[in-house]
C-alpha cells in the first residue's frame, strides 16, 4: 500500500466541502509530476487545509477540550495526533484526582496553562514548515539553509525535539525553584530496594512518585514531609543515577518533574498539585499506596 499526499498552494479549493474523488487526486498528481498518472484504487481519500485554529481556553467550568477540539493545524509529521495524546496524558490523571477529591484547588486549571502554550507552539512550527514547502524561487535559499541544519544535527537536533514534543517545558505554578522542575523525566533505570525497575514501570500505577536517591535523598527528611499525602504519593528509594544530579525528585503521573531537591522541600509542590496534606484512604488502581 502506498500513501500519497499532494499539496496545492494555488489557493482554496472550490470543492473544499465535497468528498475527494480518485479522479481529482489523479489530476493533482499529474499536475505535480508533469505526466499522466493512473491510480487504480483509493482506500482512504480525504482533504485537508492549511488553516490553524486554537481554542481561547481549554477549560470552561466542567467542559474541557482536547485534541482537534482544542487545536487544528496543517497536518504534517503526525504532530496533531501526538499533541492530542499529550493533552489526554496531561488531563487524565488530573481528572482522576479531581473525581477522588485529591486534587489541589487549581489543578484542573493547570491543564489549560500547560497544554495551550504547547499547542500554540505546534501551530507555529507547522506554519513555518508549510512556508518552507510553498513553491517559489525566493524560498530556495531558506530551504537550502534548513537542509544544511538538518543534515548536521540529524534526528537529535532542536527541530527534531520540537516536532516530537520532547522539548516541552511546563510553565511554573508558583513553586518552581529548580531547573529540573517542569521538564520531562527520561525513562531512567533505577536500582531500588525492591529490585531493578524503570521510571515507566513505576508510573504505570498512576501515582505521583517521590524518588529519593542514595543516602542524601533518604536522609533529607523529604519522606517525612510527604507523609501527609500517604496513600497518594509513592515513595521510592533508589541508588543515585548518572545524569540525575539531585537528591530527590517529585514526579507527576505524566512523567513531568513537579519538584526537585535544592529548592526547599516538596510540601509546597505537593499542596499545589494535590491539596492540603492528610492521610488518604489507600486506593487501588489510579492512586497507589506509599512504598518505602
Amino acid at each position: 500500500m502506498v500513501r500519497l499526499r499532494t499539496l496545492n498552494c494555488r489557493g482554496a479549493s472550490p470543492r473544499h466541502g465535497e468528498p475527494l474523488l480518485l479522479e481529482e487526486l489523479e489530476r493533482e498528481v499529474g499536475w505535480i509530476t508533469g505526466r499522466d498518472v493512473v491510480l487504480a484504487e483509493g482506500r482512504w481519500l480525504s482533504r485537508f487545509s492549511d488553516f490553524s485554529r486554537l481554542a481561547t481556553s481549554f477549560r470552561m467550568g466542567r467542559v474541557l477540550l482536547a485534541g482537534d477540539a482544542a487545536h487544528v493545524h496543517f497536518p504534517i509529521g503526525g504532530q496533531g495526533l501526538s499533541t492530542g495524546l499529550l493533552d489526554a496524558v496531561n488531563l487524565g490523571w488530573k481528572l482522576a484526582l479531581a473525581v477522588r477529591g485529591r486534587a489541589g484547588a487549581g489543578l484542573l486549571d493547570t491543564y489549560d496553562q500547560e497544554r495551550r502554550p504547547a499547542a500554540q507552539r505546534v501551530i507555529d512550527n507547522t506554519r513555518a514548515q508549510l512556508a518552507l514547502m510553498r513553491p517559489g524561487p525566493e524560498l530556495e535559499p531558506l530551504r537550502a539553509l534548513f537542509g544544511e541544519l538538518l543534515a548536521q544535527r540529524g534526528e537529535s537536533g532542536v527541530l527534531a525535539s520540537m516536532v516530537s514534543g520532547q522539548d516541552t517545558v511546563l510553565p511554573g505554578h508558583g513553586t518552581k525553584g529548580s531547573a529540573w522542575e517542569g521538564t520531562f523525566l527520561h525513562n531512567a533505570v533505577l536500582q531500588t530496594r525492591e529490585g531493578t525497575v524503570d521510571v515507566i514501570g513505576l508510573l504505570r500505577q498512576g501515582s505521583p512518585l517521590l524518588l529519593l536517591f542514595g543516602d542524601r535523598g533518604s536522609g533529607g527528611g523529604y519522606a517525612e514531609q510527604a507523609r501527609g499525602w500517604a496513600g497518594l504519593v509513592r515513595v521510592v528509594h533508589a541508588e543515585p543515577v548518572p545524569g540525575l544530579a539531585c537528591d530527590a525528585l517529585l514526579v507527576r503521573p505524566d512523567g513531568y518533574i513537579a519538584w526537585a531537591s535544592g529548592s526547599g522541600g516538596p510540601a509546597a509542590a505537593l499542596t499545589e498539585y494535590f491539596g492540603q496534606g492528610a492521610t488518604a484512604t489507600r486506593e487501588r488502581g489510579v492512586l497507589a499506596g506509599v512504598v518505602s
